[in-house]
Protein backbone atom coordinates (compact mmCIF):
# COMPACT_ATOMS: atom_id res chain seq x y z
CA UNK A 1 0.00 0.00 0.00
CA UNK A 2 1.50 3.28 -1.03
CA UNK A 3 0.09 6.76 -0.75
CA UNK A 4 -1.49 7.90 -3.97
CA UNK A 5 0.07 11.50 -3.20
CA UNK A 6 3.68 10.95 -2.93
CA UNK A 7 3.70 7.28 -3.70
CA UNK A 8 5.77 6.05 -0.38
CA UNK A 9 4.66 3.81 2.15
CA UNK A 10 2.80 3.80 6.11
CA UNK A 11 5.27 4.60 8.82
CA UNK A 12 5.01 4.37 12.12
CA UNK A 13 5.26 8.41 12.38
CA UNK A 14 2.96 8.78 9.38
CA UNK A 15 0.29 6.37 8.77
CA UNK A 16 -1.65 5.84 5.81
CA UNK A 17 -5.60 6.83 5.71
CA UNK A 18 -8.34 6.10 3.74
CA UNK A 19 -10.71 9.34 4.40
CA UNK A 20 -13.04 8.59 1.54
CA UNK A 21 -14.76 6.39 -0.24
CA UNK A 22 -11.88 5.70 -3.22
CA UNK A 23 -10.59 2.05 -3.97
CA UNK A 24 -7.30 0.75 -5.47
CA UNK A 25 -3.89 2.29 -6.17
CA UNK A 26 -5.85 5.56 -4.87
CA UNK A 27 -7.19 4.73 -1.92
CA UNK A 28 -4.81 5.59 0.75
CA UNK A 29 -3.24 8.84 1.53
CA UNK A 30 -0.74 9.77 4.36
CA UNK A 31 -1.86 12.77 7.10
CA UNK A 32 0.55 14.94 5.91
CA UNK A 33 -0.28 14.57 2.50
CA UNK A 34 -3.77 14.62 2.59
CA UNK A 35 -3.25 17.88 5.09
CA UNK A 36 -1.31 19.66 2.47
CA UNK A 37 -3.81 19.09 -0.42
CA UNK A 38 -6.38 20.21 1.54
CA UNK A 39 -4.56 23.48 2.02
CA UNK A 40 -3.67 24.18 -1.72
CA UNK A 41 -6.97 22.83 -2.44
CA UNK A 42 -8.73 24.54 0.08
CA UNK A 43 -11.53 22.03 -0.20
CA UNK A 44 -12.23 19.02 2.41
CA UNK A 45 -14.00 17.23 -0.32
CA UNK A 46 -12.40 14.02 -2.69
CA UNK A 47 -11.95 15.43 -6.11
CA UNK A 48 -12.51 12.08 -7.57
CA UNK A 49 -15.44 10.12 -5.57
CA UNK A 50 -16.53 13.76 -4.25
CA UNK A 51 -17.16 12.37 -0.44
CA UNK A 52 -16.34 14.69 2.37
CA UNK A 53 -12.64 14.03 3.93
CA UNK A 54 -13.34 11.96 7.16
CA UNK A 55 -10.01 11.21 9.34
CA UNK A 56 -11.46 9.48 12.56
CA UNK A 57 -12.86 12.49 14.86
CA UNK A 58 -11.46 15.21 12.23
CA UNK A 59 -14.48 15.68 9.66
CA UNK A 60 -14.36 18.40 7.17
CA UNK A 61 -16.60 20.50 5.12
CA UNK A 62 -16.95 20.29 1.07
CA UNK A 63 -17.35 23.66 -0.79
CA UNK A 64 -19.93 22.91 -3.03
CA UNK A 65 -19.42 23.62 -6.38
CA UNK A 66 -22.40 24.62 -8.47
CA UNK A 67 -22.77 24.43 -12.64
CA UNK A 68 -22.22 27.30 -14.40
CA UNK A 69 -25.18 28.80 -15.42
CA UNK A 70 -25.96 28.62 -11.27
CA UNK A 71 -23.02 30.29 -10.71
CA UNK A 72 -23.00 32.89 -13.63
CA UNK A 73 -26.30 33.90 -12.32
CA UNK A 74 -25.44 34.65 -8.45
CA UNK A 75 -21.87 35.98 -8.71
CA UNK A 76 -23.14 38.38 -11.79
CA UNK A 77 -25.99 39.71 -9.93
CA UNK A 78 -25.05 43.36 -11.08
CA UNK A 79 -25.65 42.54 -14.41
CA UNK A 80 -28.75 40.56 -14.93
CA UNK A 81 -30.21 43.73 -12.61
CA UNK A 82 -28.88 46.32 -15.73
CA UNK A 83 -30.41 43.89 -18.26
CA UNK A 84 -33.67 43.65 -16.38
CA UNK A 85 -34.00 47.65 -15.45
CA UNK A 86 -33.32 48.27 -18.93
CA UNK A 87 -35.69 46.20 -20.59
CA UNK A 88 -38.18 47.80 -18.05
CA UNK A 89 -37.21 50.88 -19.47
CA UNK A 90 -37.45 49.91 -22.91
CA UNK A 91 -41.47 48.86 -21.73
CA UNK A 92 -42.34 52.32 -20.01
CA UNK A 93 -40.88 53.94 -23.16
CA UNK A 94 -43.03 51.68 -25.95
CA UNK A 95 -46.46 51.98 -23.77
CA UNK A 96 -45.52 55.84 -23.97
CA UNK A 97 -48.51 57.60 -26.12
CA UNK A 98 -48.06 60.82 -27.99
CA UNK A 99 -50.07 60.74 -30.50
CA UNK A 100 -52.27 63.43 -29.32
CA UNK A 101 -50.01 65.81 -27.85
CA UNK A 102 -49.88 69.21 -29.67
CA UNK A 103 -46.37 70.88 -30.34
CA UNK A 104 -47.36 73.58 -27.84
CA UNK A 105 -48.00 70.94 -25.14
CA UNK A 106 -44.88 68.62 -26.22
CA UNK A 107 -42.97 70.21 -23.47
CA UNK A 108 -45.42 69.73 -20.76
CA UNK A 109 -46.06 66.04 -21.81
CA UNK A 110 -42.19 65.50 -22.42
CA UNK A 111 -41.91 66.59 -18.45
CA UNK A 112 -44.35 63.95 -17.29
CA UNK A 113 -43.68 60.95 -19.34
CA UNK A 114 -40.13 61.80 -17.62
CA UNK A 115 -40.98 61.75 -14.57
CA UNK A 116 -43.81 58.68 -15.07
CA UNK A 117 -40.75 56.56 -16.54
CA UNK A 118 -38.90 57.66 -13.69
CA UNK A 119 -41.23 56.82 -11.02
CA UNK A 120 -41.29 53.14 -12.95
CA UNK A 121 -38.06 52.63 -12.21
CA UNK A 122 -37.50 53.64 -8.76
CA UNK A 123 -40.79 51.08 -8.02
CA UNK A 124 -39.25 48.37 -10.21
CA UNK A 125 -35.40 48.63 -9.15
CA UNK A 126 -36.60 47.09 -5.23
CA UNK A 127 -38.72 44.55 -7.00
CA UNK A 128 -36.16 43.25 -9.18
CA UNK A 129 -33.09 43.32 -6.33
CA UNK A 130 -35.48 41.15 -3.96
CA UNK A 131 -35.80 38.35 -7.62
CA UNK A 132 -32.00 38.65 -7.39
CA UNK A 133 -31.71 37.64 -4.06
CA UNK A 134 -33.72 34.98 -3.69
CA UNK A 135 -31.76 33.46 -6.95
CA UNK A 136 -29.13 33.17 -4.53
CA UNK A 137 -30.56 30.49 -3.17
CA UNK A 138 -30.16 28.24 -5.94
CA UNK A 139 -26.43 28.11 -4.88
CA UNK A 140 -26.56 29.08 -1.19
CA UNK A 141 -29.20 26.44 0.22
CA UNK A 142 -27.20 23.38 -1.37
CA UNK A 143 -24.22 24.78 -0.14
CA UNK A 144 -24.98 24.87 3.15
CA UNK A 145 -27.10 22.05 3.14
CA UNK A 146 -23.97 20.07 2.51
CA UNK A 147 -22.30 20.78 5.53
CA UNK A 148 -21.89 18.72 8.29
CA UNK A 149 -21.30 21.22 11.08
CA UNK A 150 -23.68 24.19 10.74
CA UNK A 151 -23.12 25.08 13.95
CA UNK A 152 -19.66 25.23 13.23
CA UNK A 153 -20.09 27.31 10.02
CA UNK A 154 -22.39 29.78 11.51
CA UNK A 155 -20.24 30.37 14.57
CA UNK A 156 -17.58 31.74 12.13
CA UNK A 157 -19.95 33.90 10.11
CA UNK A 158 -20.82 35.41 13.37
CA UNK A 159 -16.82 36.05 14.41
CA UNK A 160 -15.19 39.22 14.04
CA UNK A 161 -11.78 37.38 13.57
CA UNK A 162 -10.89 39.10 10.15
CA UNK A 163 -9.65 36.92 7.51
CA UNK A 164 -6.69 37.08 5.52
CA UNK A 165 -8.53 36.92 2.42
CA UNK A 166 -11.39 39.89 3.63
CA UNK A 167 -10.90 43.55 4.28
CA UNK A 168 -12.95 43.30 7.38
CA UNK A 169 -14.90 40.54 9.46
CA UNK A 170 -17.59 38.48 7.83
CA UNK A 171 -20.37 40.19 9.90
CA UNK A 172 -19.40 43.77 8.77
CA UNK A 173 -19.90 42.09 5.34
CA UNK A 174 -23.62 40.75 6.45
CA UNK A 175 -24.30 43.83 7.86
CA UNK A 176 -23.57 46.01 4.84
CA UNK A 177 -26.11 43.89 2.82
CA UNK A 178 -29.01 44.07 5.06
CA UNK A 179 -28.55 47.97 5.02
CA UNK A 180 -27.63 48.16 1.28
CA UNK A 181 -31.15 46.18 0.60
CA UNK A 182 -33.36 48.24 3.15
CA UNK A 183 -31.80 51.58 1.00
CA UNK A 184 -33.25 49.83 -2.19
CA UNK A 185 -36.46 50.33 -0.86
CA UNK A 186 -36.07 54.07 0.34
CA UNK A 187 -33.44 55.07 -1.92
CA UNK A 188 -34.30 52.89 -4.68
CA UNK A 189 -31.60 53.71 -7.61
CA UNK A 190 -28.33 53.63 -5.38
CA UNK A 191 -29.63 51.13 -2.66
CA UNK A 192 -30.46 48.66 -5.19
CA UNK A 193 -27.43 49.20 -7.01
CA UNK A 194 -24.94 48.46 -3.81
CA UNK A 195 -27.22 46.11 -2.94
CA UNK A 196 -26.39 43.74 -6.27
CA UNK A 197 -22.94 44.63 -6.45
CA UNK A 198 -22.60 43.13 -2.64
CA UNK A 199 -24.69 39.81 -3.91
CA UNK A 200 -22.32 38.99 -5.99
CA UNK A 201 -19.55 38.72 -3.09
CA UNK A 202 -21.81 35.90 -0.99
CA UNK A 203 -20.28 32.53 -2.68
CA UNK A 204 -17.01 33.53 -2.48
CA UNK A 205 -17.25 34.85 0.66
CA UNK A 206 -19.06 31.46 1.47
CA UNK A 207 -16.34 29.45 0.21
CA UNK A 208 -13.52 31.39 1.78
CA UNK A 209 -15.16 30.92 5.21
CA UNK A 210 -15.55 27.06 4.40
CA UNK A 211 -11.86 26.86 3.86
CA UNK A 212 -10.45 28.50 7.35
CA UNK A 213 -12.86 26.09 8.83
CA UNK A 214 -10.96 23.25 7.15
CA UNK A 215 -7.93 24.53 7.85
CA UNK A 216 -8.08 25.66 11.28
CA UNK A 217 -9.69 21.85 11.97
CA UNK A 218 -6.63 20.66 10.18
CA UNK A 219 -3.83 22.45 12.54
CA UNK A 220 -6.18 21.67 15.67
CA UNK A 221 -5.82 17.95 14.75
CA UNK A 222 -2.22 17.90 14.16
CA UNK A 223 -1.42 20.27 16.82
CA UNK A 224 -2.57 17.52 19.45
Amino acid sequence: MTCRICYCESTNLDPLLSPCDCKGTVEFIHKRCLKEWIRVSGNGQCELCLNRYIIQELVLEPIYRPDTIRLRIVTRSHMLFSILLLSYLIYLVRISDSSTITLSGFGAWQTMETERIMSGLRTAAPIIVTFLASLQALVMVPAIYVLHDKRRYLRYLCSFTRLPEMRFAVPFYILLLLIEFSAAFHYAMVGSILCVNMMTYIYAIHCIVVTHINNDAMNEYYAE
